[in-house]
């Protein structure tokens, strides 16, 4: 039995899309098991897009005081955050690309990121200074630190139609020119990836996207890529060189929900063993599917997790995250499917709670918990749970989540003033 405690109120002003996006990693609990004080740091987006942060100190058991760090262009502002081998925070924020979704000119410049690294070990102190901005015209952005002691970040960016983008700090502290993983043949539009990426022991990167066009309406498929070399060349999950970008094909394919679902990528981690596990979700609750896949001796082994959820309910969004003991962690946004009436969107649907599932058997079982209090007028949803890395190992997952309106999705001003809550749920015990 799961032992959570309450959730905790980080902010009452926060964006409507205050813990987006499910790409990123917003949490990071720093030592495990180093003998030195242990200190959970939370980060996410206040209205309309400033980035936020707090700090739990694990000793005192006290919440330390709201710090403003900087502000994005809008609530698309997605605090990415990872960490060194000395325990340094590594943050990047801030861009919505050069385009709104009329394909009108925003005034954030180039679509440049937001970088910063801390000035102390397992401390925010620093994440307000700025160094070198890179990325080229970057939304929707997944950080990690690499095995070589390098950042990393893949996202979407790029000239319409964007595509999937992979940049690696260099050995001077500059970036590398932004390079084009996968692409969509597609007229100039609004396009979608979700790209996500982790990193093996081993030094391996794995990482992974879906191919949504809004003249299709829908994603064509989720497909991956693995990289020995810090990503310089790419293969196939089975080995095979592939020359990028690539576009969809079964060659690259993740098990996923069916195309009219409109499936997402929504978890990427890797587990002791070095093998990668991806979690792919329904945007739209047409489809009840929440696959659960391990690629492992050159073959799928996927389980679906929706089995486990209340009846009545689909998930729309999640996160996957993987314990020091190989845990495997899934959190999902769920409304009522019946409740949805056509025309109504599922992923902020009133009716939308958010669930923790945790599997200790590799899968073949998962206890669910409600984490989210019930509110009969507004949804909690946005959930996201905090990813192991090579330096940050996540011995017990923390939850954040979105408490609020969303205000007239999907056509809505990303500048929105509305205020949401932002929620904390940390877990005391796995046993």
């Amino acid at each position: 039995m799961i032992h959570y405690r309450e959730p905790f109120l980080l902010s009452a002003t926060g964006s409507n899309r205050g813990t987006a996006y499910f790409l990123a990693n917003k949490v990071i609990t720093l030592p495990v098991g180093a003998g030195h004080q242990l200190k959970t740091h939370v980060f996410w987006t206040d209205k309309v897009a400033k980035t936020c942060a707090r700090t739990f100190d694990h000793a005192t058991r006290q919440w330390g005081a709201p710090v403003h760090l900087g502000n994005g262009c809008d609530n698309h502002n997605n605090p990415c955050v990872t960490a060194d081998a000395q325990g340094y925070l590594r943050l990047a924020y801030g861009p919505h690309g050069k385009w709104d979704h009329a394909g009108q000119a925003c005034d954030w410049p180039s679509g440049a990121f937001r970088y910063a690294v801390a000035d102390e070990p397992n401390s925010l102190s620093g994440l307000d200074k700025l160094k070198i901005p890179f990325g080229y015209a970057a939304t929707y952005a997944c950080l990690v630190h690499l095995s070589n002691g390098r950042d990393a970040i893949v996202y979407r960016g790029g000239e319409h139609p964007p595509v999937l983008m992979f940049q690696r700090q260099t050995d001077l502290g500059g970036w590398t020119q932004a390079r084009p993983l996968m692409i969509q043949n597609t007229k100039p539009e609004y396009t979608f990836y979700g790209a996500m990426m982790a990193c093996a022991q081993d030094g391996l990167i794995y990482m992974g996207g879906c191919f949504y066009a809004a003249s299709r309406g829908y994603t064509s498929g989720v497909a991956a890529l693995k990289s020995a070399d810090f990503g310089d060349t790419w293969r196939d999950l089975a080995g095979n060189p592939v020359q990028t970008p690539i576009e969809y094909a079964p060659q690259y394919a993740v098990p996923h929900p069916p195309p009219e679902a409109d499936a997402r990528l929504e978890g990427l981690v890797v587990d002791s063993r070095g093998m990668p596990w991806f979690l792919t979700v329904s945007q739209t609750a047409k489809d009840r599917q929440v696959l659960l896949s391990c690629w492992e001796q050159n073959q799928w082994r996927t389980m679906d997790v929706a089995a486990f959820l209340p009846p009545e309910r689909n998930a729309v969004i999640g996160g996957l995250s993987l314990d020091t003991r190989d845990g495997l962690h899934v959190v999902v946004s769920a409304p009522i499917a019946g409740a949805i009436k056509p025309g109504e969107i599922a992923w902020s649907h009133p009716t939308s709670e958010v669930f923790h599932l945790y599997s200790a058997d590799r899968g073949k079982s998962f206890e669910c918990n409600q984490i989210s209090v019930t509110d009969s007028q507004f949804p909690s949803w946005l959930p996201t749970i905090s990813r192991p890395g090579l330096f940050h190992p996540v011995e017990k997952p923390v939850i954040l989540y979105t408490h609020g309106a969303a205000q007239n999705l999907p056509d809505e001003d990303n500048r929105s003033s509305v205020k949401t809550e932002v929620y904390c749920v940390m877990i005391e015990d796995l046993k």
